[in-house]
C-alpha cells in the first residue's frame, strides 16, 4: 500500500499483494520478466535478499527474448549499482551476465523523498502500509539508462550524476546531521525546533555554504542535462 503523508488529504494505492512466499517470488519473477522498468527501495541491507528473485526474472526475460530493460536504484548506499550488478550477476551464468551486461541499465537515484515515522493511524489495518511526503521529483543518472528513457512524471534524468550524488550527501544529509546534533545538544527533541533556534540555524547555513564551496572547488562538471519533456533539469 501506499499513500501520501498528507493527513488532511490520504490517497490510496495498492501495489502488489500475494497469497504466500512461493507465490511472491513466482510472480515477482514474471513481473521482472515480462516489466518495462522496475525499481529498488528496500534499503542497502536487504538488496541481498532480493537480487535471486531480480535475478530469476531476468533469466525468464531472457530465455523470452525481451528487450532491454532498466532497475532505478532508490537506495542511500554509494556505489550501488555497482553493488546491485554484482549481487545479480553471482546469480547467473556467463553467457547470461553478458546479456545482463548489455541489455539491463542499473539507474542510481538521489533520493529526497521524505518517510515520515506512522501515527497508530496510519498503521491501522495494514503492517505494509507505507507513507511519503507530497515532494515527487528523483533525479537519476540519465548515462546508465539501456535504450529509450522512460517519460515519468517526477523523473530527472541527469548527467554527470555525480554531482546529484555529492550534493545529496554533502548539503542536504550533511545540512539535517549538523541541525539534528546541535539540537540534541541543545536539548531539543525534534529537528524543527533545533531549526527555530537562531543560533542553531546560522550555524547549519554556514556548514551548508561550506559545503557548497566545498563542492564548487572540486570542479565538478556541472552542466546541466536536457530535461525530459515537461519537466526541468534540477
Amino acid at each position: 500500500m501506499a499513500f501520501h503523508a498528507d493527513a488532511t488529504d490520504l490517497t490510496h494505492k495498492e501495489i502488489l499483494t500475494w497469497e504466500g512466499f512461493g507465490a511472491a517470488q513466482r510472480e515477482l519473477a514474471r513481473a521482472v520478466a515480462e516489466c518495462d522498468l522496475m525499481a529498488t527501495a528496500v534499503g542497502a541491507r536487504i538488496l541481498p535478499f532480493i537480487a535471486p528473485n531480480i535475478a530469476r526474472g531476468l533469466k525468464m526475460r531472457f530465455a523470452q527474448g525481451r528487450p532491454e530493460m532498466n532497475i532505478i536504484i532508490c537506495e542511500n548506499l554509494m556505489d550501488a549499482d555497482r553493488v546491485l550488478a554484482g549481487l545479480i550477476k553471482k546469480e547467473l551464468t556467463g553467457e547470461e551476465g553478458e546479456r545482463f551486461d548489455r541489455s539491463v541499465g542499473l539507474v542510481e537515484a538521489s533520493i529526497g523523498r521524505m518517510v515520515p515515522i506512522q501515527t497508530e493511524e496510519m498503521r491501522q489495518g495494514d503492517p505494509l502500509r507505507v507513507c511519503v511526503e507530497g515532494y515527487g521529483f528523483l533525479p537519476v543518472d540519465r548515462d546508465a539508462f539501456k535504450g529509450s528513457i522512460p517519460e515519468m512524471s517526477g523523473l530527472v534524468p541527469y548527467s554527470p550524476f555525480e554531482y546529484y550524488l555529492r550534493r545529496k550527501l554533502w548539503l542536504h544529509n550533511m545540512g539535517h546531521a549538523c541541525c539534528a546534533y546541535m539540537g540534541m545538544y541543545a536539548g531539543k527533541t525534534y529537528i524543527y525546533e533545533a531549526a527555530a533556534e537562531t543560533d542553531i540555524l546560522l550555524l547549519t547555513r554556514a556548514a551548508m555554504l561550506e559545503s557548497v564551496a566545498a563542492l564548487s572547488g572540486a570542479q565538478l562538471e556541472f552542466r546541466p542535462s536536457p530535461a525530459s519533456p515537461g519537466h526541468p533539469a534540477r
